[in-house]
């Protein structure tokens, strides 16, 4: 089964979109959920986002240089059922 993780709130309070500046993984590794998968840099602060699900990253959605908003897909993980 297919799961879309999606950029959540990020540090700083209220901004609402962010520059994608570095992945941790690649597509096809193995992610567990909690642990680090990418960094954003909003006006404000750099944010690490955790992955929200454990499965193989199938497909990195923001690529760096990216500008996400708040609710945007970033990456597709393929989870076990």
């Amino acid at each position: 089964m297919n799961k879309q993780q999606t950029l959540q709130g990020l540090s700083g309070g209220d901004a609402a979109q962010a520059v994608v500046t570095t992945w941790f993984k690649s597509e096809g590794e193995t992610v567990h959920e909690g642990e680090l998968l990418l960094e954003v840099e909003s006006e404000k602060t750099i944010s690490e986002i955790e992955a929200a699900h454990t499965g193989v990253l199938i497909r990195i959605v923001a690529a760096v240089g990216d500008e996400v908003e708040v609710g945007d897909v970033i990456a597709e993980f393929e989870v076990p059922e």
